[in-house]
C-alpha cells in the first residue's frame, strides 16, 4: 500500500510539473521531527536577486494550480528564487501536525540557500505566515507577506460550528496514541462543506481552537517586518478582520496592510510589484 501510494503521489507530480509553466525541481523536505514532504524549487538563471521566496500555498492546494503558478511565474520574473513546500494541508498530503508545518518552512529556508529570505503565503499558507512570524523566526527571514490570510476555527463561527465535532474526535484519537491514524473529517473551504481523509493529528492541530491559534493574538508577537494584502472582493477580508490583525501588529515602519482589486485567489498574483516594491525596502 505504501509503495502505491508513492507511485500515486510521483505521477501527480509528473502531471502537475507537466501542466504548470514553471518547471521545477521536487526535493525531500525534513522537519526537524522527521516530517518530510516534497519542495519544489524553482530557479532563476538571470538577474538573480540576494533573496529568495518561500512560498505556502492555500488549503486544499499545491504549488501548481493556476493561481499559484501565475504567482510563481511573476515573483521569477522579478528575479526572485523560489521554492515551495506542499503543506500539511494540501490534498496530496493532509498529514502532519501544525508545528510540523512550522518546521517545514524553516527547512524549506535552508533548502533554498538564499542570505536573506522572504515567506509569502495565501489563504491557509498566510494564516501560516502569521503563526511562524509569532514564533522563533529563521535569522536569515527579513519580511513576511500574508496574502488573503484564511481559516481559523478561532475566528469563523461556520467553520467552527463545520469541524468541532470531528475536532474534537481527532484530539480524542491523538490523547489515544492514534494521531497516526486515518479517518474521515468534516471540512469548510468557500463556503462548501465536504469530508477529507486524514491523519488525527494533522485534523486535531489544524482545526481545534485548544490547537489552533488565535490569529488576532499572535499578531501582537510578530517582530519580523510583514506585509498583510487583502483582496477587496474577498469576504475572507472581513471574516477574519485583517485590518485587526494588522493593528495588533507591534509598531514597525516597514509593516504595511493594503486591500487591492481582486477577489481571493487573483489577488495573489495581480500585486506582483506592489509586493516587489516592498520587499526592496527590506
Amino acid at each position: 500500500m505504501k509503495i502505491l501510494s508513492i507511485l500515486i503521489t510521483s505521477v501527480v507530480t509528473l502531471f502537475l510539473n507537466g501542466c504548470a509553466s514553471n518547471p521545477y525541481t521536487s526535493v525531500d523536505l525534513v522537519a526537524a521531527s522527521k516530517y518530510s514532504t516534497p519542495g519544489w524549487v524553482y530557479a532563476v538563471k538571470e538577474q538573480q536577486k540576494d533573496i529568495g521566496i518561500v512560498f505556502l500555498h492555500g488549503k486544499r492546494g499545491n504549488p501548481g494550480l493556476h493561481h499559484n503558478d501565475q504567482f510563481i511565474a511573476k515573483i521569477r520574473a522579478q528575479g526572485y528564487s523560489v521554492i515551495a513546500p506542499v503543506m500539511p494541508w494540501s490534498e496530496l498530503n493532509y498529514k502532519g501536525t501544525r508545528t510540523q508545518g512550522m518546521e517545514i518552512i524553516d527547512s524549506a529556508i535552508e533548502q533554498l540557500g538564499a542570505s536573506k529570505v522572504v515567506v509569502i503565503g495565501h489563504s491557509m499558507g498566510g494564516m501560516a505566515i502569521l503563526q511562524y512570524g509569532s514564533g522563533k523566526v529563521s535569522p536569515k527571514v527579513v519580511g513576511l507577506i500574508s496574502v488573503a490570510p484564511g481559516h481559523d476555527p478561532n475566528n469563523a463561527g461556520k467553520l467552527r460550528m463545520a469541524t468541532e465535532d470531528s475536532a474534537d474526535k481527532a484530539c480524542a484519537m491523538q490523547e489515544q496514541g492514534k494521531g497516526k491514524k486515518y479517518a474521515n473529517f468534516n471540512e469548510m473551504n468557500e463556503g462548501r462543506r465536504y469530508t477529507i481523509y486524514a491523519s488525527a493529528e494533522y485534523y486535531c492541530t489544524h482545526y481545534h481552537v485548544n490547537e489552533y491559534p488565535d490569529s488576532l493574538l499572535i499578531s501582537a508577537k510578530i517582530k519580523t517586518p510583514i506585509f498583510i494584502l487583502s483582496g477587496e472582493n474577498d469576504r475572507l477580508t472581513h471574516i477574519y478582520s485583517h485590518n485587526d490583525m494588522y493593528e495588533n501588529l507591534p509598531d514597525n515602519s516597514k509593516n504595511r496592510y493594503e486591500v487591492l482589486s481582486g477577489g481571493h485567489l487573483d489577488v495573489l498574483y495581480k500585486h506582483i510589484d506592489t509586493m516587489n516594491q516592498w520587499i526592496e525596502t527590506l
